[in-house]
């Protein structure tokens, strides 16, 4: 389960459109929504991984697990590897520092395997 909640400037202000991925086509009413690779269900997110035969990330809904913020989350670990992805811009000031923050946690259904997670912000 990954959350993602934002990119804040030290104002602490929110920068990240629907970072807690609330908002969306369909969104799940229970357990969970399996999405494919090619995806943009979640509004301002998209979805990619190795296939778009099977499901990648499952939207996870209210009551299958407690999220970090809100009541939705996502388990990337699906059939295979997910990746979720925003192309949102916004403005930001040179010289001034920004933090990224987000919780994640391991799907407790996967045991004691090791999670990873890797994070990229490019400024393209």
């Amino acid at each position: 389960m990954v959350v993602l909640v934002g990119l804040s400037a030290v104002a602490n202000a929110t920068l990240i459109y629907n970072g807690s991925f609330e908002s969306g086509n369909n969104p799940p009413t229970t357990w969970y929504r399996a999405l494919n690779a090619g995806s943009t269900d979640i509004d301002g997110w998209s979805i990619s991984g190795d296939t778009t035969a099977v499901p990648v990330v499952d939207w996870i809904g209210a009551g299958y697990w407690q999220a970090a913020d809100g009541q939705m989350s996502l388990d990337l670990a699906g059939k295979d590897n997910g990746v979720v992805f925003t192309t949102t811009s916004f403005d930001t000031i040179i010289g001034q520092t920004y933090l990224l923050t987000f919780w994640m946690a391991g799907n407790p259904n996967d045991g004691d395997k090791l999670k990873k997670l890797l994070v990229n912000v490019d400024n393209g």
